[in-house]
């Protein structure tokens, strides 16, 4: 029986009119009738887009109503150029709707070499349905193309914001450390983006992080002013001094690892033998890596600032905790706008003592701009 089905199919394969609907449904029934002996003969048919369209998208349709594991191989073949994205779309629904390692394995195989905009738009689409997983994978993984490729990153953040939950977190915090500032701006957003006491607890550590980091930095612009002009011997005096204090303070333990520490250290290295070249060197480099922290910084600040904000509003983080944080940003100006938008939203009515707080950062943020007060 299966010999003579196949032997059918073949017949009308040699004569099909894959336009015509009686040849289309004589063509289903005669897969369905040969069963999975019919995917050999249909892949020996197609020799990727030199074959007729007709038959091309027939042989995908089949390929999603019959639902059979040997068409992985042949979805493998012929995806790999086809042009038409109807068939393109048709076959990688099939693979989806499959669901085996092996067509997933496909998938992610067409996922990096059919970068085209229309087809990478399906993959997603079919990744996030049937594996949603693999699609934050996926996902992530072009963001992680940063400015190097910024459509893709950018498109792979918004693909990403459908995706992120609380399984997402610790992936997020280890991109959020990632030194390109388009990966990390997106990071930080998608960890905003997730409402569960977890992800507070990683926007609450990344903002204390951040500010502590802010502080440090400011101490090193006041250790720069000081030592341009120094003597090598004077700055590398200075340096030992303050360093052997970080590092003798068990609470600054982190600064002493940071970049506090790291600068002091570098200026002992350059001014150990004396010359005042290598020491201005080091000094101009501390002064660039200043530079490119300070926008990351507020970034950091302002974003986990007013993702915490509103995590305390909907009770996911403790109110009383946040207040505290943001408080003590606002007092050391450590950042920016986003800061201040948070406080505003979580500070009670009754603190007057918060409240004038706010009032000074905003005579002061009016004097940094020139602006008179009204």
């Amino acid at each position: 029986m299966a010999l003579r089905s196949i032997d059918h199919l073949r017949a009308l394969l040699d004569h099909l009119d894959g336009d015509e609907r009686s040849h289309q449904l004589a063509f289903f029934q005669a897969v369905l009738e040969a069963g999975p002996d019919s995917i050999a003969e249909l892949d020996a048919r197609l020799p990727g887009a030199r074959a007729p369209r007709a038959l091309r998208l027939l042989a995908t349709e089949a390929s999603f109503y019959f639902p059979w594991p040997g068409w992985v191989r042949m979805h493998q073949r012929l995806l790999r150029n086809e042009p038409d994205r109807e068939i393109f779309l048709t076959g990688v629904r099939a693979l989806g709707r499959l669901g085996t390692e092996e067509a997933l394995e496909v998938l992610r195989e067409l996922s990096i070499m059919r970068q085209e905009g229309e087809f990478q738009e399906i993959l997603a689409e079919v990744l996030n349905r049937t594996h949603p997983q693999e699609a934050f994978s996926h996902h992530l993984a072009r963001l992680l193309l940063g400015s190097a490729n910024a459509a893709a990153a950018n498109e792979a953040a918004q693909r990403l914001s459908g995706l992120v939950d609380g399984g997402s977190i610790a992936a997020l915090m280890t991109v959020a450390r990632h030194p390109d500032l388009l990966v990390f701006r997106h990071a930080l957003a998608l960890l905003a983006q997730i409402q569960t006491p977890e992800a507070a607890g990683a926007l609450r550590e990344i903002f204390a992080d951040s500010h502590r980091e802010a502080l440090a930095d400011r101490r090193i612009k006041e250790e720069l002013a000081a030592m341009r002009g120094a003597a090598p011997a004077a700055a590398a005096a200075a340096a030992f001094t303050a360093l052997e204090a970080l590092e003798a303070d068990p609470a600054r333990a982190a600064d002493a690892d940071g970049f506090l520490g790291t600068f002091y250290r570098e200026v002992l290295a350059a001014a150990q033998d004396g010359r005042p070249g290598p020491l201005a060197a080091a000094l101009d480099q501390a002064a660039e890596d200043l530079r490119a922290r300070s926008r990351r910084l507020g970034y950091a600040l302002d974003t986990a600032a007013e993702g915490l904000a509103e995590m305390a509003l909907r009770g996911l983080a403790d109110r009383a905790e946040v207040l505290g944080l943001l408080v003590q940003a606002q007092r050391h100006q450590s950042g920016k706008e986003g800061v201040a938008r948070a406080l505003a939203r979580v500070v009670p009515a009754d603190a007057q003592e918060i409240h004038q707080l706010q009032s000074a950062a905003r005579e002061f943020a009016r004097r940094g701009t020139g602006e008179s007060s009204p």
